[in-house]
């Protein structure tokens, strides 16, 4: 937790409920173990048509509201080039 800056393990329970609740992971409460799904569950879940990946340093993974529209606009923008 240290290394992503993350003081509470309150943060990681709140995100780990969101995710659960996007169903991108799974709780199995008799084991207590979590599943993430499956990145083409994930993208038919989204209708995404392409895969894209992005790569994230720290700075980056502690600034998610900033990396993340960036990932995306840049994934429209490559559609549109393509498109045109």
């Amino acid at each position: 937790m240290a290394d992503l800056e993350i003081k509470s393990i309150k943060t990681i329970n709140g995100y780990l409920l969101k995710l659960n609740q996007l169903g991108w992971i799974i709780y199995n409460p008799k084991t207590g173990i979590l599943y993430v799904k499956g990145m083409d569950k994930i993208r038919q879940h989204k209708k995404f048509n392409r895969r894209m990946s992005v790569s994230l340093n720290k700075a980056d993974i502690l600034d998610l509201k900033v990396a993340l529209p960036s990932a995306s606009i840049c994934y429209l923008s490559e559609g549109q080039k393509k498109e045109k």
